[in-house]
């Protein structure tokens, strides 16, 4: 989304659409070919593949992640700058192996750009100066800025989470568990303690940073609850957007959306069961507290007879 709102960039591998919010209309279609060295054949340009994109903070810019040749020949990989009033390529910078990960701070000061090569770099998003050059486990595949913009998270091919504290450069304390799937996305809660891990197992998880821990259990994202890539949206709301990437065969690509106060968890819950917990369930999995009704006064349905 543009810094205004107005706007919003959907990349589509190849080529990057700029649609107008309140119309849907498609204002403009970018293309990199001109900006991948190298042939296919007599007069062919090898065109860049685009992974990933944010604005610029004034939103005169659009910078565009490009990942690594698909013909192992040409570009391979850094951000296109692109003029937002011509909508033309101006500039190919911080180049390197396949970025597929940029992320701007909440303050907009700070530009994190992802690498296949585990590199993740820290820039000015203005002058795209580098302050910082930091080393993941693996390839980085999303990179998320806290609230305050003190920390940077980063995920991908490790199935670990990537801390590190933005001021210094320096990697945060502490070991992260390893996650179902290889990660593609994350974002930061509001409580600037919590991420949200999105991978390729069709799952997202909720991990706790400062403890070092899982929050609950892995939230399905398809109603078949079957593997794919998972992308977290911006956190906005209160409520938890996670989108979906691609899937094998025909599988339906529908994403979902979780409240993310507890309170309408337990009215969902209890709209879906129409029962309060057993005593056994309770203490199963509430074992250290005192059993109590957890659906309050929710009238509970007769249940339905005959075969």
């Amino acid at each position: 989304m543009s810094p205004d709102g107005r706007l919003v960039a959907v990349t589509a591998e190849f080529s990057t659409a700029i649609l107008e919010v309140s119309t849907h209309r498609v204002l403009a279609t970018i293309l990199l070919d001109a900006f991948a060295p190298g042939t296919l054949g007599p007069g062919i340009g090898i065109p860049e593949q685009v992974t990933t994109v944010v604005w610029s903070p004034d939103g005169s810019r659009l910078l565009l992640g490009t990942g690594e040749s698909v013909t192992g020949h040409g570009a391979s990989g850094a951000v296109t700058v692109v003029n937002t009033t011509s909508w033309r390529p101006e500039r190919r910078v911080l180049a390197g192996s396949g970025v597929y990960a940029l992320a701007i701070s909440p303050q907009r000061r700070l530009l994190a750009v992802g690498y296949a090569s585990g590199v993740v770099v820290i820039a000015d998003p203005d002058t795209l100066r580098v302050i910082h050059r930091l080393r993941a486990r693996d390839a980085v595949r999303g990179v998320a800025f806290s609230p305050d913009g003190s920390r940077l998270a980063a995920v991908g091919d490790s199935t670990r989470v990537d801390l590190w504290d933005v001021a210094s450069g320096r990697p945060l304390a502490g070991q992260s568990p390893y996650f179902a799937g290889s990660g593609f996305s994350v974002q930061w809660l509001a409580d600037g303690h919590t991420l949200v891990y999105g991978g390729n197992d069709g799952r997202a998880v909720l991990y706790d940073v400062d403890h070092g821990v899982v929050r609950g259990v892995p939230l399905p994202v398809f109603r078949d609850s079957g593997a794919g890539l998972v992308y977290v949206a911006p956190v906005r709301d209160g409520q938890l957007a996670l989108l979906p990437g691609p899937r094998s065969g025909t599988a339906p690509r529908e994403g979902v959306i979780y409240p993310l106060d507890p309170s309408d968890w337990l009215a969902r819950a209890c709209d879906v069961v129409q029962r309060d917990l057993t005593t056994g369930e309770w203490n199963e999995f509430l074992p250290d507290r005192p059993y109590r009704r957890t659906c309050g006064e929710l009238e509970i349905r007769p249940a339905a007879t005959g075969s």
